[in-house]
């Protein structure tokens, strides 16, 4: 069986909801997607994504469900699905592979804030 398919999206197709179990990494391959985080004051927070950029990897490393929805906003919009089950096998035989992903994540958060670079709608 294989570790990753493809899932292809048109625009304005939702690719997650806020709420869903991560089931799947996802990692964007091809498009744009529009992600939308609600927070508790009534603001919306919207972050475009770009191609090599993972939609839910925060949820998935901490097996939580998603905080926000993230819209499809090109034709096509392709992405890289990796279930969660094998993702987690991978880090358990792998520890280097594990070392890798979290030192992306950190680098990747300590860029989010430092930026700042979300935008408030």
């Amino acid at each position: 069986s294989n570790l990753s398919y493809f899932k292809i999206y048109q625009a304005e197709e939702v690719v997650t909801e806020e709420g869903d179990t991560c089931r799947e990494l996802l990692l964007l391959i091809e498009g744009n997607v529009e992600i939308s985080l609600h927070q508790d004051n009534g603001e919306t927070l919207v972050s475009s994504l770009l191609p090599g950029r993972m939609l839910d990897e925060l949820e998935v490393l901490a097996h939580t469900s998603l905080s926000g929805s993230a819209i499809a906003k090109t034709n096509p919009t392709r992405i890289l699905a990796i279930p969660v089950d094998r993702f987690d096998n991978l880090l358990d035989r792998d520890r280097d592979f594990a070392r890798r992903v979290l030192e992306m994540e950190s680098s990747r958060l300590q860029q989010v804030i430092s930026q700042g670079n979300l935008l408030k709608i």
